[in-house]
């Protein structure tokens, strides 16, 4: 019997036992993290997470009108939350938002943003309490027939609400449902960067130490607290860069098609990929992509121009604002309160790698290339805009590329000397003590912040 017990006991079995145990512990500390706050007296306390700011209560609104009213038209749900419902979450309630939405009258074809029509900046009071905002003077189509629809996506509300509505939501409970599919989300997103290594031949303990660093030294753990779509689009393109290295073209599709629901521009990592499969004359896997892909942007046209009236919808921009000069890359990798190398200093490793290896010929360049290009292309693209991550807390538009970014350090790091090694395990150990940590545990009141004002001065 002994001898039996110490068949099954082989070192496969018991490395796969410790892999098991290594993701229960990551699964736990993601639930306990999203029950801890620490408050401005640096006593930790028990909390909840829920809605803070900036785009979230708009997707908790949209979220809520699915499950709830079985419709996209937001007027009624803004309004209900304005009078003390709990569309918007819990923390909105009675606070008149401004609208993230389009004016639509489906006769007319009239469209135009609320942040036309209204001025934010011009609140209407009485008694001394909020009621409104002022008109800015822009017509607007006849209230008579008007629609008021999300001026964001519905692809991130939507996929959400579906995970929600298998939790049973109540109006009370949806924005804890919320956060719940959030955590699950998180948990998956690391799950994926362990497979993704594991797929780009790293070996089991480096990428067990990838899932590590990308949980414990980001903004990753942080951001499963978070109503914003940036982690459920991270998952989705950890997804397709798994199934895109495991020569897998119309599975990797789906995943971006998804994301493009959420984020019409992150079609450009399927468009890079396009082109890298012509280089490499690999025409039958840059068809198969090539026709998931265009056929889901013709169904998102279609989609927005039937909800909005509008051939894209791409987020709630009143006009796109160019970057002057190198504004927008220092925003995107310097800024103190948005910067990735800022926020996440130990990227620089794969940020290097990329720049080394994504223009390499041969097939043995095809994950630095995969990985590489549309990093690249996305840097330029978030370079363009002068906002780094929005009212949010760290480099919210990098989130979503963390996944990427941590698969891509630790490829660098396989052939590095101790030298780099040890700087890597220092910024690794900076970005724990100044985000990871203190971001989680101080997520309602950071949005907004630089990275020095993480930890409380009280």
């Amino acid at each position: 019997m002994t001898r039996n017990f110490r068949s099954i006991l082989t070192s496969e079995t018991l490395a796969r036992m410790a892999i098991a145990a290594f993701f229960a512990a990551i699964a736990l500390s993601i639930w306990t993290a999203n029950n801890r706050c620490l408050n401005e007296k640096g006593r930790l306390i028990r909390c909840s997470s829920s809605v803070v700011s900036g785009d979230e209560p708009h997707y908790m609104l949209v979220v809520n009108s699915i499950l709830f009213d079985h419709d996209l038209a937001l007027g009624r749900d803004y309004a209900a939350a304005a009078a003390g419902g709990q569309q918007a979450g819990g923390g909105f309630s009675s606070q008149p938002l401004d609208h993230h939405t389009f004016i639509y009258d489906p006769r007319t074809g009239v469209s135009v943003l609320w942040a036309e029509v209204y001025d934010f900046s011009h609140p209407v009071r009485e008694n001394g309490r909020l009621i409104g905002f002022s008109r800015s003077g822009k017509p607007s189509p006849d209230p008579t027939h008007a629609l008021e629809r999300s001026s964001h996506p519905v692809g991130f509300p939507a996929l959400m609400a579906g995970f929600v509505a298998l939790l049973r939501p109540t109006p009370a409970t949806s924005e804890r449902d919320f956060n719940w599919v959030q955590q699950f989300l998180t948990f998956l997103g690391v799950l994926l960067t362990f497979l993704l290594c594991r797929q780009a031949q790293l070996g089991r303990a480096a990428s067990l130490l990838a899932a590590f660093t990308l949980l414990f030294a980001s903004p990753w753990l942080a951001y499963s607290r978070s109503y914003f779509a940036e982690t459920m689009l991270g998952v989705l393109l950890a997804l397709g860069a798994y199934a895109w290295l495991g020569r897998r073209p119309v599975l990797a599709a789906v995943p971006i098609a998804l994301s493009m629901w959420i984020k019409p521009q992150y079609g450009i990592i399927a468009g890079i990929w396009f082109w890298e499969r012509i280089w490499a004359k690999d025409r039958r896997a840059a068809l198969s992509l090539a026709i998931v892909i265009g056929v889901n942007l013709l169904g998102i046209i279609a989609f927005d121009k039937w909800l909005v009236g509008r051939w894209l919808v791409s987020g709630n921009w009143v006009g796109w604002e160019w970057a002057r000069g190198l504004y927008g890359f220092h925003t995107q990798f310097f800024e103190a309160e948005h910067g990735l190398l800022v926020f996440v200093p130990w990227v620089i490793f794969g940020l290097i790698w990329i720049s080394s290896r994504a223009f390499s010929p041969g097939p043995e360049n095809f994950t630095a290339r995969s990985l590489g290009l549309p990093l690249i292309l996305y840097a330029v693209m978030l370079s363009m805009q002068p906002y780094g991550g929005g009212w949010s807390y760290g480099p919210r538009y990098w989130v979503c590329m963390l996944p990427w970014l941590t698969v891509a350090s630790f490829m660098i790091l396989k052939q590095a000397t101790w030298f780099p090694r040890t700087l890597f395990v220092l910024l690794v150990a900076v970005a724990m003590y100044t985000t990871a940590i203190p971001a989680t545990l101080r997520y309602p009141w950071i949005f907004h912040t630089p990275v020095s004002a993480s930890w409380p001065r009280g």
